[in-house]
């Protein structure tokens, strides 16, 4: 790479890896490394890149350096990674331009955490609590006699904790460990401590909660789901300035007792009572010697595994309004949420506070607390001392919008703390259609709130399951929401490592109906069309949307073991045979009590999917895999897909999510997708765009139409405002996506839910006013209203295609992706023309792909252009005369 010139309109503004970059003590091994560039030439481009690799930060040490003469900038494997626990390595880059070199990036660390079983070196220690009983509490005072040069706290759990140092909370992150298959995996956390530790005397402990390890879980309300103790292992290394080196772990000389926190339970809630509390217990000084010795817990070291993902943390704080009742209080935080409320009160010791938490309201703000089945989720507080104090809940979330307030106490304030695991937000729209937009607002909610450390269902129920079919028919728009590589790839590694040997996919990840109704399961033991495809479609999805191989090639097993069983589920005749399928569950014609029972035959819906899967592994092993299984793969999709079309076809294409499915899935030949979208069209425009799918049909239904001619009928479904449709929910109140389309009926009436059948230990009745999936339709909205489609992996290629409405005179849309920022900013003009600027990444470019009609002309940047011409990188202002705009 040349020398002699500097580009100072070119820089390089983000360097990652496929890791969190607040996070350390990662995994050793392969580190893919992706560049952002910003430049202010339009058309600028990258000639080569230069990565440096260093073991300090000035670059001074063990420098290895990586050189190429390519546009690459994702994904590029690292000159240098490290390989040992503890190890630090140091990289930056910079790239060549037409222009000449960038200055270096800033730098990126990668350090790594304790890698093997061995690093461990205490026990795992807890107490003689039951589950639902008192949190433990686990001391240990030490000394420092000299200056720290650094500290890190590495920490795992049976259980939930808080870690604490020297009185303070260590880090920001909440319910940690998180939850995974305990039996196979267990996250441990690392933090940098150096900054909370003083000369002279310091205290280490932790708050040890259930969690998901032993807490009331699942539909059947069970506790001790993995095991009846909890267990905290965990060290603290100490780096002394003087090269010397201190190891503190947990180990029998550690102290327990319990404190104020009486209950932590993640279904009922928290029960603080300060008048136990153990006040200053993780301070220097504090007396434990009224405390126990800790009980030494069996603890498989070899589970444990580094923090990938983007922990839990605080994403909002909302403001609360109070109303005052005759016999309580009412607070309204105004979204609904997955969080907890923070109270401020005056009052006197011994007095209660009592929270109750709900989602929706019945007549005359009473809370509607039936949807919660066996979940209470009430917080408890016993004020231990006079005046002003600040109560919040330990170790517990809940799903609500309202609560009531019962005390004696004085509530000066309240404040809504709203949680989810901590995605970066990665897109952004707006339009002069005020209810699209809450739309838009009510679906990023619904995934914040069931984003928590898996992707779940609902947060406020006793169920919050990872249900492998809702993630997998969201996992388009969670893309297009969220930066959400790093938590699905956590979340892939704990479905292959639950899958059975015969490959099957259960049904929720971590699979603990498989614990609760020990592999005898209500909904069958066979494989369930839409949930198991997620170990396909998932690791798809994320390869075309970030453009990142490496996620197809570590679940490229797991995908061919799917095939493979559900493909070997089929008949003679090459379709699904007849057993149990969820199907497009929660057809609203199905009777409410049998959401399985759609109108669409689960049949059909299982042998689509069947080739739908097989054609997607045939992609990925013609990516990362084998060409000859390539071949086959794609050889039995098309199979299963004429199978499936000759026999159970013309019964499908009845019904609206059969003709999405036929169409989406390349089902319908190509000789008969006109008369099947027609079909779908008619339908659609006869019942005036009311939605008749479920969870399977809804994601794919507006694609099926738009792309095969019929967006008028699109629109009709997307901006209908009556009872089953999308903005319906938002007339009456909504701020998040509900489970069912008709939750609350026009008249207020909230539907009941009821289930035929439901399991002993768990109330028979299915409503949540905070489920994700039905939003899966905003990534159409971004890619038809907005007009960001993704046209190559990565967003390395996209095309600009906006589809302007009668009824929407503008929008505005921003997609980061790893290139940086696309963005779009359209309006219909007074003279009947559409004006765009968009601004097209650094080392991308953009097809125009227009609303155009025979009259219409286009120019770009004043000049004139043809639709279907490609456009460079940089800002663009497009102007289409006499565009064409859609119909409702």
């Amino acid at each position: 790479m040349s020398n002699e010139a500097r580009d100072a309109e070119t820089k390089i503004t983000d360097l990652r890896s496929q890791y969190p970059s607040d996070l350390i003590g990662l995994p050793a091994g392969e580190l893919l490394l992706s560049f952002t560039v910003q430049s202010h030439r339009n058309g600028a481009t990258q000639l080569g890149y230069e990565i440096e690799s260093a073991t300090d930060p000035s670059f001074s040490r063990d420098v290895i350096s990586a050189k190429a003469t390519t546009a690459d900038s994702q994904w590029i494997a690292a000159p240098a990674t490290v390989s040992q626990s503890r190890q630090v390595r140091y990289y930056r880059v910079r790239i060549e331009t037409e222009v000449g070199l960038t200055d270096w990036s800033q730098t990126l660390t990668h350090e790594a955490g304790l890698l093997q079983a061995t690093d461990w070196v205490g026990v795992a220690i807890g107490d003689e609590g039951v589950a639902d009983g008192p949190a433990a509490l686990l001391r240990r005072s030490f000394a420092i006699s000299k200056p720290v040069a650094s500290a890190r706290l590495f920490a795992t759990a049976q259980g939930a904790f808080d870690l604490m140092i020297n009185g303070k909370k260590v880090g920001d992150h909440i319910l940690a460990p998180g939850w995974t298959p305990y039996q196979n995996r267990i996250i441990n956390e690392t933090h940098d401590v150096t900054a909370m530790l003083q000369v002279g005397e310091n205290a280490v402990g932790a708050l040890l909660g259930d969690g998901w390890w032993r807490g009331k879980f699942g539909f059947l309300n069970m506790y001790n789901n993995y095991g009846e103790h909890t267990s905290l292992l965990a060290q603290l290394e100490i780096e002394y300035q003087d090269g010397s080196r201190e190891v503190i772990a947990t180990d029998e000389t550690w102290r327990t007792a319990t404190g104020g926190v009486q209950l932590a339970s993640i279904y009922d809630g928290c029960t603080l009572d300060f008048t136990k509390a153990q006040v200053a217990w993780c301070k220097p000084g504090f007396d434990d010697s009224t405390w126990v010795a800790p009980t030494v817990r069996d603890f498989d070291k070899s589970l444990i595994t580094p923090l990938i993902a983007p922990p839990v943390r605080v994403k909002a704080e909302l403001p609360v309004t109070i109303k005052t009742k005759s016999d309580r209080l009412f607070l309204d935080a105004g979204q609904n949420i997955a969080g907890w409320l923070r109270v401020v009160v005056n009052g006197k010791r011994g007095q209660t506070v009592i929270i109750r938490h709900a989602e929706v309201l019945e007549p005359n703000d009473v809370l509607h607390t039936k949807a919660l089945r066996g979940a209470k989720a009430i917080d408890t507080y016993v004020l231990g001392k006079d005046g002003e104090q600040t109560l919040e809940p330990k170790l517990t979330f809940h799903g609500f919008q309202y609560a009531d307030v019962v005390t004696e106490a004085e509530v000066i304030s309240a404040t809504a703390i709203a949680i989810t695991s901590d995605n970066a937000d990665r897109s952004s729209f707006e339009s002069s259609h005020q209810l699209l937009n809450k739309l838009h607002s009510n679906v990023l909610w619904s995934q914040r709130d069931n984003f928590v450390s898996i992707p779940t269902d609902c947060p406020q129920r006793d169920e919050r399951l990872g249900w492998t079919g809702d993630a997998q028919a969201f996992i388009y728009a969670a893309n297009t929401l969220i930066q959400g590589d790093a938590f699905f790839r956590s979340w892939l590694r704990d479905l292959a490592s639950e899958q059975g040997a015969d490959g099957n996919v259960p049904m929720i990840v971590p699979d603990l109906l498989a614990i609760q109704w020990k592999g005898d399961s209500p909904f069958g033991n066979h494989g369930t069309a839409g949930w198991g495809d997620a170990a396909t479609v998932i690791p798809w999805a994320l390869y075309e949307t970030y453009g990142d191989k490496a996620v197809v090639r570590d679940q490229l097993d797991s995908m061919r073991g799917w095939v493979d069983y559900f493909t070997s589920l089929r008949t003679e005749d090459d379709v699904f045979g007849d057993l149990m399928q969820l199907g497009d569950w929660l057809d609203p014609d199905a009777p409410e009590d049998k959401p399985f029972a759609a109108k669409v035959s689960g049949r059909y819906m299982a042998s689509a999917y069947m080739a739908h899967s097989a054609r997607i592994l045939s992609s990925a092993e013609a990516l990362v895999g084998d060409a000859d299984r390539a071949a086959h793969y794609k050889a039995l999709g098309d199979k299963v897909a004429a199978a499936t079309w000759n026999l159970l076809g013309a019964e499908a294409i009845e019904t609206t999510t059969g003709c999405s499915i036929a169409l989406e899935f390349d089902i319908a030949p190509k000789g008969e997708r006109a008369t099947v979208a027609a079909k779908l069209a008619e339908i659609v425009r006869r019942d005036n765009g009311r939605i008749s799918t479920g969870f399977l049909g809804t994601p794919v239904i507006l694609d099926a139409l738009s792309k095969n001619g019929h967006t008028n009928e699109a629109y009709l479904m997307l901006l209908r405002t009556e009872i089953r449709s999308w903005l319906y929910p938002i007339t009456v109140g909504a701020t998040t996506i509900w489970e069912r389309w008709e939750a609350i009926k026009p008249d207020g009436t909230i539907s009941g839910g009821e289930l035929a059948d439901a399991a002993e230990g768990s109330e028979g009745s299915m409503i949540s006013f905070n489920h994700y999936a039905y939003g899966a339709v905003i990534d159409w909205v971004y890619r038809n209203v907005a007009g960001l489609q993704l046209t190559s992996p990565g967003y390395q290629t996209s095309a600009i295609a906006p589809r302007p409405v009668v009824g929407i005179d503008w929008a505005k849309a921003t997609i980061a992706t790893g290139y940086g920022e696309l963005s779009i900013d359209w309006k219909l003009g007074s003279a009947g023309s559409l004006v765009a600027d968009i601004v097209v990444p650094f080392g991308t470019n953009a097809t125009l792909d227009l609303p155009v009609t025979t009259e219409s002309e286009i120019t770009v940047n004043d000049e004139p252009a043809e639709n279907l011409s490609i456009v460079s990188s940089g800002k663009h202002t497009l102007v289409i005369s006499n565009p064409l705009i859609a119909t409702l």
